[in-house]
């Protein structure tokens, strides 16, 4: 009998949890015990690399005890991750990343809560990806991070709680990205929203308040679009660009409660 019960056992441990319309599941248990489908191992970070398939969703919160693991990674293109209105929560000790997107293309985040990581959501050298409806909350070094990042659409996230933060959402070397409609508050002492080395992106719609840096800052960033966007309660001045960005347009935003304008 014992001969039939083990190969049963890892039959079980094999199998991925799938709701009732094909959907693989991530949860804190399989996470931390089985790992949540193929290619997926026990323990944090849960890993997409696609040997499973393309659409998962959060049955419950994660929390990551571990102060140098992240929450999920994911290395495989068009893939497409439902928070599901659950939280993904770190330790708080200025380590690892809710959400890391490292070189996937296509890959839509949305619908829940990142919070007390050191970089709640980062995309790496990734196109054409979607982060919408995230609360990115109370990370400590930066909320949102694009780097070689280009022709993403991030938009109405709430990102910010920061006490001592570089910045809410900062893009470097990335090109051609939509930010839109987010509100980005209280980070500290950072840049609420911030570029370096980008260019052609489209800054629109944002609220960027209550922080002790600029609202939005560019820094050799070129033909950038800051439209419409709502800056203010800050101890320096309300949007800044300095030497080496040229030809940004700058139009209808409203600044108010600045240090320096």
């Amino acid at each position: 009998m014992r001969t039939y019960i083990l190969p049963l056992l890892l039959l079980t441990l094999a199998t991925p949890a799938l709701s009732s319309d094909g959907v693989l599941e991530i949860n804190q248990t399989c996470a931390v015990e089985t790992g949540c489908f193929p290619g997926d191992t026990p323990g944090f970070p849960v890993t997409i690399n696609g040997s499973s398939g393309k659409i998962f969703r959060l049955t419950g919160d994660l929390e990551v005890l571990d102060d140098d693991s992240g929450g999920i990674e994911v290395s495989s293109e068009n893939v497409s991750i439902d928070l599901n209105g659950h939280t993904i929560a770190g330790s708080g000790f200025r380590s690892g990343v809710g959400i890391l997107n490292d070189g996937a293309d296509r890959v839509t985040i949305r619908g829940g809560v990142i919070r007390r990581f050191a970089v709640g959501l980062v995309i790496l050298d990734a196109r054409l990806c979607r982060v919408r409806g995230i609360q990115i909350l109370r990370n400590e070094i930066d909320g949102l991070r694009l780097i070689d990042a280009h022709e993403n659409y991030i938009g109405d996230n709430h990102v910010g709680s920061m006490a001592d933060a570089t910045a809410g959402i900062l893009l470097q070397n990335s090109h051609g990205n939509t930010i839109i409609r987010n509100r980005v508050v209280e980070v500290g002492f950072g840049r609420n929203i911030r570029l370096v080395d980008s260019n052609d992106n489209l800054i629109a719609r944002n609220r960027a308040s209550r922080s002790d840096g600029p609202g939005i800052e560019l820094v050799r960033s070129s033909r950038n679009r800051i439209r419409r966007n709502l800056v203010g309660s800050h101890e320096l001045s309300g949007i800044s660009v300095y030497d080496g960005s040229d030809d940004n347009e700058l139009s209808r935003n409203r600044i108010f409660g600045t240090g320096g304008g």
